[in-house]
């Protein structure tokens, strides 16, 4: 009898998204069993030698949803539906916590190989924010990152430096004399897991959301085309937080991630640092006031000349207008708006208005004029 060599039939065979499936069922078993060790391990400790492990002997705060200098509402914005991400369970801090519930903060990133003309930049909008007086945050690295906060401490201002790795030993270690300078200035360092932690790739992605969720605006001073700065971007925009972005020179790598935001329509354009001015102002010049009772009534207005009526509405206005009766969706204050205005540029004013306390989020996801919630 001659040898069956045919292919066994596909009943037979375990198909590719079964074997896929038992696979991820045996990740999944495996990652559970690495944590329950190490809690049990974190249990076996008495609860001094716990505290003093999890504090970097004491040099640490932990900051929890309950804690008065945690940011709740501007965390939220991980939750938004277009951005789908999850909030930290805590926060550890070395320095001023409160700096996390400032009024106004912004956010200046960029590349670890930035240029004279990079650096020139990233002094310059540091200024800016804390003229009009807004705290800066970043992240630790080399670069635009060092350079903002290297700025705010030759101005004598705290910032707020986000790290991707634990506290105990921050990183890089070439830039831990300005890690201390930053804490002794009264500014903070900012880290979303345990302090002995390794700073590994995926923990700067998952770093750069909290910088935009903590950010009223985001400004990328300089940037490459494959630049970590572009994901925080990413994120900025995915929470309708306005971002801004310098130009440069179109020969010159440095600059192609901020050329190419900027061409895609993901950024507005700075091309003035007065050009900052509306972001960081921490009211708009809009008139928002109650009507005055001594202003001039219809039968007086009928009566003026034409080259006395109203300018129209700026944006700003429009959506505060739109949203005085009833709350409007994102989507539906584009498709009123559209095709005056682009997605991208209701999409910022609807988040520099809702920073600046002119629009109130609802829990239905709609936003409402604050004078009229």
């Amino acid at each position: 009898m001659s040898e069956d060599t045919s292919r066994p039939s596909s009943a037979s065979r375990p198909s590719t998204v079964s074997r896929s499936s038992a696979q991820l069922r045996a990740n999944v078993v495996a990652t559970a069993h690495t944590w329950y060790r190490r809690l049990l391990e974190l249990l076996s400790f008495p609860a001094d030698v716990l505290a003093m492990r999890l504090s970097a002997n004491k040099r640490l705060h932990i900051l929890y949803p309950a804690h008065p200098c945690w940011p709740a509402e501007k965390l939220e914005r991980l939750l938004l539906p277009s951005c789908s991400s999850v909030m930290p369970i805590c926060l550890w801090i070395e320095g001023d916590a409160s700096l996390l519930i400032e009024p106004h903060i912004s956010g200046i990133v960029g590349s670890r190989q930035m240029s004279d003309y990079g650096k020139r930049c990233t002094q310059e909008v540091t200024r800016a924010c804390y003229n009009a007086g807004s705290v800066v945050i970043t992240g630790g690295a080399f670069g635009v990152d060092a350079q903002a906060n290297a700025t705010a401490l030759s101005m004598n201002q705290p910032s707020i430096a986000m790290m991707a790795g634990g506290l105990a030993n921050p990183t890089p270690s070439a830039n831990k004399p300005l890690f201390s300078e930053i804490v002794s200035t009264g500014g903070a360092l900012v880290s979303e897991v345990p302090p002995y932690s390794v700073p590994f790739s995926s923990r700067f992605l998952e770093r750069n959301r909290i910088i935009a969720a903590l950010s009223d605006v985001l400004i990328v001073a300089q940037a490459r085309y494959r630049s970590g700065a572009l994901n925080t971007a990413r994120w900025a925009e995915e929470m309708y937080r306005p971002v801004l972005a310098i130009p440069g020179n179109i020969d010159e790598p440095s600059n192609a991630g901020c050329n190419q935001l900027l061409r895609s329509q993901k950024a507005t354009i700075v091309t003035d640092i007065s050009d900052l001015s509306d972001f960081l102002s921490p009211t708009l010049s809009l008139n928002l006031s109650e009507p005055n009772p001594d202003a001039p009534t219809s039968e007086h207005a009928a009566s003026r000349t034409d080259k006395h009526a109203p300018e129209p509405l700026s944006l700003e206005e429009e959506i505060l207008h739109l949203t005085a009766r009833q709350g409007k969706t994102v989507d539906e204050l584009v498709s009123k708006l559209q095709p005056r205005y682009p997605a991208r540029e209701v999409s910022q004013s609807m988040g520099l208005l809702e920073a600046q306390g002119h629009l109130i989020r609802l829990p239905t996801g709609k936003f409402v004029h604050a004078q009229h919630p």
